[in-house]
């Protein structure tokens, strides 16, 4: 739906003030397609990669830290427990709205578009990596005390990684 909508406003555009009404305002108009929720399949593919990926990740960096994990899926299995890499914690939301965010900031300061694409793909790459600590902490921490102290961080750490890419991201910008 928004596409139809982001292409009926292109067409509006186009209409009303030509080539260079549409070359101005399309990039203000193009975050929309970073605010909405995703289709439901391309979503789910991303989610359903990003868990086996920040799993297969956790598993090999606990092993070379010489602590015993094991990848199941997109679980880890750990001597004294489990830990679930659910869709919520897969990062594809953050990931979405650190996308969202750099769009927003190359538009606010009037990037080329090479120039916009180049701090997508930074950012993007970015909260991954982030995102990657992010799960390594946690697991680490249900590693040595248990998953009730991991349950009770769990929020936090994730509201710190949203602070944090987009500190890298105004980071790029500049």
């Amino acid at each position: 739906h928004v596409l139809t909508i982001f292409v009926l406003t292109v067409v509006l555009l186009w209409k009303a003030g030509g080539g260079r009404w549409v070359g101005h305002f399309v990039p203000a108009f193009a975050l929309m397609l970073f605010a909405v929720p995703w289709p439901m399949g391309f979503e789910q593919s991303i989610t359903s990669g990003l868990m086996q990926f920040v799993s297969g990740v956790i598993v090999e960096f606990m092993n070379l830290l010489g602590f015993y994990a094991e990848q199941s899926g997109n679980l880890i299995r750990l001597r004294n427990g489990w830990v679930g890499i659910e869709a919520a914690c897969s990062g594809v939301r953050n990931f979405q709205s650190t996308l969202m965010s750099a769009w927003f900031v190359g538009e606010l300061f009037r990037f080329t578009y090479v120039g916009r694409f180049l701090l997508l793909i930074m950012s993007g790459l970015a909260s991954l990596v982030i995102n990657v600590g992010r799960t390594g902490i946690l697991t680490w921490t249900t590693h040595a005390s248990g998953s009730n102290l991991t349950e009770s961080i769990h929020d936090p750490v994730g509201y710190v990684v949203s602070v944090i890419a987009f500190a890298f991201l105004l980071v790029f910008a500049f």
